[in-house]
């Protein structure tokens, strides 16, 4: 999707939709930790895409100290043009979605290369037919000048018809491969995205679990001194009953 000469990639869709969709403007840490993609990532995008086309801007809440770096919002510009096209703008992936979103990728690049091999093949092979076209050539200059004179006109004729077939195939096969090109390209971005992405959500479904174990040996720790309380409390209700048997005996 472009606007205004501006390209606006699938991360630079997320990042509006997300301004759009927060209540408050957002640091770059704060959408790291939201889209789950490097902080450099998010920062390109702001700076150039986004920022080139006039969609955001930087703003200086009061809520709290400018120590995260610039809080970044929409600009009316940005806001109008979230609001319509929302439906169609790229929106923050679950985990399952970029799983499934790299597995894509990777089908697409091995779909590419395979392109690119068959037309290389195709290629190899006129190269062949107009070398043995050339080789029969040689070989009738041998024979009497009249066969040879039309035999020549022939394999001439049928050359120069390989040759506009081959430069017509060579033609497409550049322009496939220019395509497959900035597929490619396309596609090793999304991977990079998406891959980021998935590490971020591991780390911080590890860093919940290390939470849970803290939580878990805290409970452990405090269920071993209620133990120990009531173990005290017995000991002190047995000595207040020798104390009244005591007491008693008198």
């Amino acid at each position: 999707m472009k606007i205004e000469g501006a390209r606006l990639d699938e991360l630079s869709q997320q990042i509006l939709v997300h301004l759009y969709d927060a209540d408050e403007p957002r640091t770059v840490a704060e959408m790291k930790d939201d889209l789950g993609v490097q902080r450099q990532s998010i920062w390109y995008r702001l700076t150039t895409h986004l920022s080139d086309a006039s969609l955001v801007m930087e703003a200086s809440p009061d809520r709290r100290l400018f120590e995260d770096g610039p809080f970044w919002k929409l600009s009316e510009k940005g806001q109008r043009f979230v609001a319509e096209h929302y439906d169609g703008l790229a929106k923050p992936k679950s985990l399952e979605a970029v799983s499934e979103a790299v597995l894509e990728a990777r089908r697409e690049a091995e779909s590419a290369k395979e392109s690119v091999q068959g037309y290389r093949r195709k290629l190899y092979e006129l190269r062949q037919e107009q070398e043995e076209t050339e080789e029969v050539l040689k070989h009738i200059t041998s024979k009497d000048h009249i066969s040879r004179r039309k035999m020549v006109e022939f394999f001439d004729q049928k050359g120069n018809d390989i040759m506009q077939s081959a430069n017509a195939d060579v033609s497409l096969l550049e322009s496939r491969i220019d395509d497959l090109r900035g597929d490619i390209e396309e596609t090793r971005e999304r991977v990079e995205v998406l891959s980021d992405y998935a590490s971020a959500a591991l780390n911080r479904a590890k860093s919940n679990e290390d939470e849970l174990d803290v939580a878990c040996r805290a409970h452990n720790n405090v269920h071993d001194r209620i133990e120990a309380l009531e173990a005290k409390l017995t000991e002190l209700e047995e000595g207040v009953d020798e104390m009244e048997s005591g007491l008693l005996s008198f």
